[in-house]
């Protein structure tokens, strides 16, 4: 699984788990921080960015450990 895929599972569980206003202000930081660049946590705005960036970089590394296990 390469690190992508990872960073877009870690989201959309994410969004599963936010309400609907979480996941449009999550959707326009994701935009910002990940489509639009490479993702780079430290080009993040704001603390609040940084926060979901950190959240979703961390899921994603266990999604990819998890996945190399299996």
């Amino acid at each position: 699984m390469s690190h992508n895929e990872s960073l877009v599972l870690a989201m959309v569980e994410n969004a599963k788990s936010s309400s609907l206003r979480e996941n449009l202000e999550n959707a326009a930081i994701a935009q910002k921080n990940f489509m639009l660049i490479p993702f780079d946590k430290s080009v993040a705005d704001d603390k609040e960015d940084q926060i979901f960036l950190h959240k979703i970089e961390k899921r994603g590394e266990e999604i990819r450990s998890k996945n190399k296990t299996e």
